[in-house]
């Protein structure tokens, strides 16, 4: 995912923050009051026409508000099967409810807000026709609608209830609490991971660890799915747990929260070979980046160069792989994008980075890089500033604006595509790697997969892909198939890479065209 807006640091933007996932925005409007505990009209309305009002105004291709409608309520179908809802010639809708039928006409001046009403009408009828609806809690109406009518648009556009919202918030932008991962079972809690030098760390709480009690209130009497929540709470509070951990007696340990940043970089070596692995785009991950360069710059030996690891990262924020790509180009447009809304055309530009300069770079690829990590990809590419090992990525190009709705859960909705600097269009076709591991063997030598690298040719033919083309993407990704492995293989390759500047230099040219920025296909104005 790629979002638009930077996990609350963010680039102005039609009112809104900006950010990549994956570029988000937030609505800076008042929002209406909202009943959470008991369905009414008034504040379904609400929310139908908050999240209407979004779609209308960002969604990269013009939305049919009827449709979407007819959509939601047939969503309802999850809770009772016997609903039915139909478009009628009118511009209206009609519903089917436990043998009544509805009919309901549409808004005079067919507006967000207007829908919004006309679909809040429709589910409160339908409620007095069906049990199942009328018990159903408001949030799990709410979001069998949504989830309808976000099914009307493409597969990356969707709507968070409130409580996934918040743990979505929490991976992008941090939170107050004590900084593990947990997976809940019946009785216990299980750690599967301790973020470094927060605070569970620093109490010497490590994976695998058992969370028993919480407050001395035994964990199997709270619902699982509160007990993430019951872990967080305000910086400088402190929770008291019970911990169960193999071979040892059990104990208790009082924990102080602090605010909590997930790590997205991790630095690593594979038999001496310094790597840099990337595991998505939060907040902090090009600060958190520049630091991790810098500190491995100062060991014994330096840093021959850079490994820059991007398998399997799903993507974030928008302006961190900017920022990162900011960090090694010294000029040129890092990224362009399209769509329907005026504001969604934009180009980003390196404002002259000088990490790491003059040294060999080599990024990591795989068919589950996507969205920000082959933004980044791409630009470091096109410029000539780093080879790439692996497979085609995912092909995930597109950027979704994050919108807070008012119930408190989140739309997510795609509002323009991307274009790499030399212009071919992400979206269905990703990035290929000049060196391609996809069909090699797994005892194959690096020298002999370096030598089957892609000819000039086969880069030519990927930047000529400007609009969306099914046939001709799934064509040009069959040259280098996509795989969601990580082989040592790739490892290899790169410590070659790093280490002989000749083979280093001829996996850069036939991937790099010249970045001209006057030329570049996509003159808009830069955000922010």
């Amino acid at each position: 995912m790629i979002w638009r807006m930077l996990f609350r640091r963010t680039f102005s933007l039609r009112s809104a923050t900006f950010a990549l996932t994956l570029a988000l925005v937030a609505a800076c409007a008042t929002k209406p009051a909202f009943k959470q505990e008991s369905f009414d009209t008034e504040s379904a309305s609400a929310l139908f026409s908050d999240a209407f009002g979004h779609l209308t105004d960002t969604y990269i291709e013009k939305v049919n508000l009827q449709r979407m409608s007819v959509a939601g309520l047939n969503g309802l179908t999850d809770i009772d099967p016997a609903i039915k809802a139909t478009a009628l010639a009118d511009g209206g809708l009609s519903i089917s409810a436990g043998g009544a039928e509805i009919a309901l006409k549409p808004p005079l001046d067919r507006d967000a807000a207007g829908w919004g009403d006309v679909l809040a009408r429709g589910l409160t009828k339908a409620r007095m026709h069906s049990a199942s609806l009328t018990s159903a809690e408001p949030d799990v109406l709410y979001t069998a609608i949504m989830d309808g009518v976000t099914e009307t648009l493409d597969g990356y556009s969707r709507y968070e209830p409130p409580k996934r919202a918040v743990e979505s918030r929490a991976r992008r932008e941090g939170y107050a609490g004590i900084g593990v991962t947990i997976r809940n079972e019946e009785t216990a809690t299980i750690i599967q991971d301790v973020i470094p030098n927060a605070p569970a760390a620093n109490a010497g709480l490590q994976k695998d660890d058992a969370i028993t009690h919480l407050e001395g209130v035994p964990l199997a009497s709270i619902p699982r799915e509160d007990r993430a929540e019951r872990l967080r709470g305000p910086v400088g509070t402190i929770v008291t747990l019970g911990i169960s951990r193999k071979d040892t007696a059990p104990f208790s340990v009082q924990i102080k929260r602090a605010e909590v940043i997930p790590a997205t970089v991790y630095f690593e070596t594979d038999k001496g070979l310094p790597r840099f692995r990337v595991t998505g785009f939060n907040r902090t991950t090009a600060d958190d980046l520049a630091r991790a360069i810098a500190k491995a710059e100062k060991r014994p030996g330096g840093l021959p160069g850079i490994v820059l690891d991007l398998r399997s990262n799903p993507g974030g924020y928008l302006t961190q792989a900017v920022e990162i790509a900011d960090l090694f180009l010294n000029d040129g447009v890092v990224v362009s994008t399209r769509g329907r809304h005026p504001s969604s055309s934009t180009s980003y530009d390196a404002r002259g980075g000088r990490l790491a300069e003059g040294k060999p770079m080599v990024l990591l690829l795989n068919g589950r890089s996507a969205s920000a990590s082959e933004l980044l990809a791409a630009a470091l590419i096109d410029a000539g500033r780093a080879a790439a090992v692996g497979t085609v990525t995912y092909g995930k190009g597109s950027i979704q604006n994050l919108e807070n709705i008012v119930n408190g859960g989140e739309l997510i909705v795609t509002w323009s595509r991307m274009h790499a600097p030399s212009g071919y269009l992400l979206d269905g076709l990703g990035v290929r790697p000049t060196i391609c591991t996809a069909n090699a063997a797994t005892n194959a030598k690096p020298e002999a997969v370096l030598r089957k690298a892609a000819r000039p040719g086969i880069a030519a033919d990927w930047r000529a892909y400007r609009a969306p083309d099914k046939t001709m993407a799934e064509s040009l990704r069959t040259s280098c198939p996509k795989s969601d492995e990580s082989p040592d293989l790739d490892i290899q390759i790169a410590r070659t890479l790093i280490y002989n500047r000749r083979a280093y230099q001829t996996a850069l040219s036939p991937a790099s065209p010249a970045r001209h920025s006057a030329q570049s296909p996509f003159q808009w104005r830069r955000a922010g």
